[in-house]
């Protein structure tokens, strides 16, 4: 397995942390459904994966995804990490999966994240946080947000929940000669490209 790029473990690393964290904050989701759910974690999350979504924004990726998963089952949680098209500024996406076994304790868990990215101050693990959004095209539970550990790394976001399932949607774009794109534009371009893309994740997951 090839490393992977500066900066790009500690964040996988911390994402994981926080996922498998055991959360308390109140249900504010309007679902009423309970029990086992209805996603399973498959044997590969890289694979069949359909990247299309991001040709139009970054290209076509030229090599596959790396698998990651983390310890222990309750929950089953899963990294799908992938280098898009780009030198500078270099283009990384990471995907999570995280399966758990009962929709109370997915809904539990992905609430109280929520709270912690609106909390002050932000948790000692967390990068500053701005624009957090609604992503409605994509359910009503999902969220966006951007993450600037520096003026060199930009992190775009997208945190959504399904029955027993948490997924998140992570670019990252990293640039020295050139920083990161923040026009408007760029963005927007971004945001509907994680937006169609986890759609089309949260349907093939659940089959």
């Amino acid at each position: 397995m090839r490393a992977l790029r500066s900066g790009r473990t500690a964040a996988l690393l911390a994402a994981v942390l926080v996922l498998a964290g055991c959360a308390s904050g109140a249900d504010g989701s309007a679902d009423t459904e309970t029990g086992a759910g209805t996603y399973r974690a498959p044997d590969k999350l890289c694979r069949g994966m359909d990247l299309g979504a991001f040709k139009d924004a970054f290209g076509t990726p030229e090599k596959p995804g790396e698998e990651h998963v983390g310890e222990g089952t309750d929950p089953r949680i899963m990294i799908c990490s992938i280098s898009l098209p780009g030198t500078d500024p270099l283009v990384d996406l990471d995907v999570f999966a995280s399966f758990r076994t009962s929709v109370e304790a997915t809904r539990t868990a992905f609430q109280d994240e929520r709270a912690k990215l609106s909390a002050s101050p932000l948790p000692s693990w967390q990068d500053p946080v701005s624009e957090i959004r609604p992503v409605q095209r994509v359910g009503s539970t999902a969220y966006r947000y951007l993450e600037t550990p520096n003026d060199h790394v930009l992190r775009t976001v997208l945190e959504t929940r399904r029955s027993n399932l948490n997924l998140t949607v992570r670019i990252q774009e990293t640039g020295y000669s050139m920083p990161p794109d923040r026009s408007g534009s760029h963005r927007a371009a971004v945001d509907k490209a994680m937006a169609a893309f986890a759609v089309a994740e949260l349907a093939a997951l659940a089959k």
